[in-house]
């Protein structure tokens, strides 16, 4: 499968592609930006995991 590149800009507070992935920390930092709470985060967190999206062991206390 040949590999596909995508830069997608907007502006007026629209949203940017990144060409890498991001790292958890950039995750939570935008997820913080948005007011996201601890609860919800660790939801989207688990579902990525189960998604096969987040490649990371999740360790909840």
């Amino acid at each position: 499968m040949p590999a596909t590149d995508t830069a997608v800009e907007e502006s007026e507070g629209g949203f940017t592609v990144v060409p890498e992935a991001p790292s958890i920390e950039r995750l939570a930092a935008a997820l913080n930006a948005l007011g996201v709470s601890t609860r919800e985060m660790m939801a989207i967190f688990q579902t990525l995991q189960r998604s096969g999206a987040l490649q990371a062991e999740l360790l909840i206390n």
